[in-house]
């Protein structure tokens, strides 16, 4: 599996609800800890009913913590559909428009176009509203995350982002849809938008890719790709219709990347991309 800045996935014990049983009723457990409950205090109690609150207080302590422990694996695995939009736009800012959003979507960056992941950084610097030429009208609500460093035209790219409004957007000369997600990638890398796994198992892929400006040369390269393989790919011509996607049980390890990404297609002038994602747990 190619490792990527996004990092390993750590995984969690599965108790069982026997095991859960067999703690609470044990009182071999109570009677193990319970001297060094009561005693290692800097207030230890003295007497014989202070030691049976003690158990008392020991086994409740143990019976909280089993539910909560039990809870929270119950919700983390829960889960079983990841919509791109709606995890960015949950907030409308950067409460869900972030690195990490709803736990696992990454927004990145290539110094080059080739598709490695070992070689892929997390873009690390978040705008309100976008950043861009003196001409672009970026509005409050058009939040990005950008390369902090501009290249030799002055534009911060690769981005990655949203339009929270619920209208059309007009920022130069052609429109962002309203509630949607964009990407435009840079001169000399690619613009990625990673999903790190929360699961083993297998899922359905779907999306589509948009071009938005129709003012550029020529049009953008898009692919998905499982870590460095590639899984679906096309070249969207300037002004070009949405094209989409859909992969059926992909296999997937908790901690692996599925990879979302926009190549610029020798002239990245022009090239704003919109782009959704919905992926989805085969359960059985």
């Amino acid at each position: 599996m190619t490792r990527s800045p996004i990092g390993k996935t750590r995984g969690f014990h599965r108790l069982t609800i026997r095991q859960v049983y067999f703690a609470l009723d044990s009182e071999n457990l109570v009677n193990q800890n319970r001297d060094r409950f009561l005693y290692s205090h800097p207030c230890h109690l003295k007497n014989q009913e202070s030691r049976k609150e003690g158990d008392r207080a020991m086994k409740k302590l143990l019976v909280v913590s089993c539910v909560a422990f039990l809870v929270t694996v119950h919700f983390a695995s829960a889960q079983t559909k990841w919509s791109l939009s709606k995890s960015l736009l949950q907030a409308n800012n950067q409460v869900s428009f972030n690195q990490g959003a709803d736990g696992v979507w990454y927004f990145l960056q290539s110094k080059t176009f080739v598709h490695n992941p070992r070689t892929y950084e997390l873009i690390t610097t978040y705008y309100e509203p976008c950043v861009s030429d003196a001409v672009s009208h970026w509005v409050d609500g058009m939040p990005c995350w950008q390369n902090p460093v501009p290249d030799s035209a002055g534009y911060r790219l690769p981005l990655v982002g949203i339009n929270t409004l619920f209208t059309t957007q007009v920022v130069k000369n052609f429109g962002f849809p309203p509630r949607s997600v964009f990407m435009h990638p840079s001169s000399t890398g690619l613009a990625i938008i990673g999903w790190k796994s929360p699961l083993t198992g297998l899922v359905n892929v779907s999306g589509f890719f948009s071009d938005l400006d129709p003012t550029g040369s020529t049009g953008v390269k898009w692919s998905v790709d499982k870590g460095s393989t590639r899984l679906a790919s096309g070249t969207i011509q300037n002004g070009g219709a949405p094209q989409t996607f859909s992969l059926a049980s992909v296999s997937i390890t908790a901690g692996q990347v599925l990879y979302f990404t926009i190549d610029p297609d020798r002239d990245y002038a022009s090239d704003s991309t919109g782009v959704d994602v919905t992926i989805t747990a085969v359960t059985h």
